[in-house]
């Protein structure tokens, strides 16, 4: 163990049924670029992952905070080591939460539905942060509607609000991904008629699969590491 694990092993943890432990910053790191790369390569948003990321960030101010402490005894070269490690991290950190935040606009008025009417799956979904700035997003898209639109309309035409737009909620449910199982899992394959479950598949661990949505889409969120996206 080098001297950035220790660091790492130092910080603060958490432990859950199914959370993989991050021990060493090679841990850290290769967990966070799953997340990063489960989020990049698909349309949906997934579950914030909450405690992956949590628990990068106590990793990282731990180890900022060490270095400040014990830095100068470890040598110039040694810092600038575990500087550039942490600005690797940061970099991911910042990438996953860009991608979210698009992923957050572009789906707004699906995510203001989900809101008012299943607020436990939305609080899954989103980070209360995210939360925050969904509502500020769609309120400042209203109010600039309001000023550029509405404002010219008869008055009983100035109503029209985001959240007022029709959407398909099932309308990605059958998009197709390459993933890869990381344990062995059962998926349920929905029939894209009726939208129900209608057969089932035991993938095995490390097996590749071509697979709708809607069977992967319960393996991802916290604690939840069970499929990689290819």
């Amino acid at each position: 163990m080098d001297i950035t694990d220790d660091f790492m092993s130092q910080g603060p943890s958490r432990g859950t049924q199914e959370e993989v432990k991050l021990d060493s910053i090679q841990d850290v790191y290769k967990r966070l670029m799953e997340v990063v790369n489960n989020e990049s390569l698909v349309d949906q948003l997934l579950p914030y992952e909450e405690d992956v990321i949590d628990h990068i960030l106590g990793q990282v101010d731990h180890m900022s905070e060490t270095i400040k402490d014990i830095g100068p005894s470890l040598g110039s070269f040694c810092v600038e080591q575990h500087k550039i490690e942490l600005e690797r991290i940061s970099f991911l950190v910042n990438k996953y939460f860009r991608i979210r935040l698009a992923k957050i606009e572009t789906r707004a008025t699906d995510l203001v539905k989900l809101l008012r009417s299943d607020l436990s799956k939305a609080e899954e979904l989103l980070s209360q942060l995210e939360i925050k700035y969904l509502d500020k997003y769609v309120t400042s898209l209203d109010n600039y509607f309001d000023a550029t639109v509405l404002e010219q309309l008869p008055r009983h035409l100035q109503t029209f609000r985001m959240r007022y737009i029709p959407t398909d909620p099932m309308r990605d449910e059958f998009d197709y991904y390459f993933m890869k199982a990381k344990k062995n899992l059962r998926l349920y394959l929905k029939d894209p008629i009726t939208k129900i479950s209608a057969d089932e598949e035991q993938v095995s661990q490390n097996d590749r699969k071509l697979m709708p949505f809607s069977a992967i889409e319960p393996h991802f969120g916290p604690d939840k590491d069970r499929i990689s996206i290819l």
